[in-house]
């Protein structure tokens, strides 16, 4: 199996462990979403004021999640600023990704898949999930359709700017072209 099989058949099973966590973690905690659109207001300096990243798990993960961070700031200061801004708490987990913009610092979690398919992908997925945390904070409604294709968008732009090669760009665009978000599971939360 060639290299870009190997990558191709870890961002399936990403966006799939993806959709398969969201789905669990909405059914267990569905009153812990909260949003401009639930009529909750954000709470205050959900921003990463410490202008640090806070990174939680084992030697790789932080050994991961430091080259994808330094490599955005390396390749794209506007979003390693960004990512820097609204990214508090970024943990390692086994499986899945999710998002917490109203913790104080925001938390993202993060599944090994993602953290493992490579640094171009992983960068932009820090800046993906900045990009929510942002609307959040600014109390605008962070998911859904629109802020999905708009983070989307986001990332696909900070691949651009890191120099991903042509199939990952190709691969991004078919994830926004996709609108896998109309065949989510009711009640997902993405």
């Amino acid at each position: 199996m060639g290299q870009k099989a190997k990558i191709a058949i870890a961002i399936i099973l990403v966006v799939i462990s993806f959709l398969i966590f969201f789905n669990v973690w909405q059914q267990s905690d569905r009153h812990g979403v909260y949003s401009s659109d639930s009529g909750v207001k954000p709470l205050e300096n959900t921003t990463n004021r410490e202008g640090r990243f806070n990174i939680i798990g084992d030697d790789s993960c932080k050994e991961s999640t430091n080259s994808a961070i330094n490599f955005l700031k390396d390749k794209s200061p506007k979003d390693y600023q960004m990512a820097l801004k609204y990214l508090g708490t970024i943990e390692c987990i086994d499986s899945g990704s999710v998002v917490y913009p109203w913790q104080n610092p925001p938390i993202f979690r993060v599944g090994r898949e993602t953290i493992n398919t490579g640094i171009f992908w992983y960068a932009s997925v820090l800046v993906h999930e900045a990009c929510h945390i942002e609307l959040y904070s600014k109390g605008l409604t962070w998911k859904g359709e629109g802020p999905e294709k708009m983070c989307l968008e986001i990332q696909y732009d900070a691949l651009v700017k890191i120099g991903a090669n042509k199939d990952l760009l190709d691969y991004a665009r078919g994830i926004i072209n996709s609108e896998w978000w109309k065949n989510a599971p009711e009640g997902s939360w993405y």
